[in-house]
């Protein structure tokens, strides 16, 4: 495994990915209703290629596959933080974390926030993070509970 900025034109595998995860992985903590509000089947391709690039994320790599990405925001806000529903607990999050912390040590930023699922809290939990409140978010008319979550560096 190793760590690269996303290249253009990876904008569908992460798509992929992050329709994939949350369908999969982020449904042991919300309903139905809520994934499917969150990675809609008719999401606007445009849009997200927008969002993409954007963030401009980290990828992880294994095998010429992107297996997890994240990005890291001038203020030190963390995005996304997604790994491939059939690569969880195998250090694919530990190593794109281990990357985002460097780089924000290396560009001096304080503190590392983020907006994070019920599913992700306790890997962001162990890396540092407390919760600085719970929240509810909203995609249309969805509810969705999630936590705001800082880390000081």
């Amino acid at each position: 495994m190793h760590i690269r900025k996303y290249k253009p034109g990876e904008e569908q595998e992460l798509w992929n990915l992050f329709y994939n995860t949350v369908r999969a992985v982020n449904l042991a903590d919300y309903t139905q209703q809520q994934v499917e509000a969150w990675a809609p089947d008719d999401a606007d391709m445009s849009k997200w290629h927008k969002r993409i690039e954007g963030i401009n994320p980290y990828v992880c790599i294994e095998d010429d596959a992107i297996i997890g990405y994240t990005d890291l925001q001038p203020e030190g806000y963390i995005d996304h933080f997604y790994v491939h529903h059939q690569r969880q607990r195998r250090g694919v999050g530990k190593l794109l974390y281990e990357t985002v912390e460097t780089e924000a040590l290396r560009k001096q930023i304080a503190q590392l926030t983020s907006e994070v699922s019920i599913t992700a809290r306790p890997f962001f939990e162990s890396c540092g993070f407390e919760v600085v409140e719970p929240q509810e978010v909203y995609i249309g008319d969805i509810a969705f509970r999630n936590f705001k979550m800082r880390k000081s560096l």
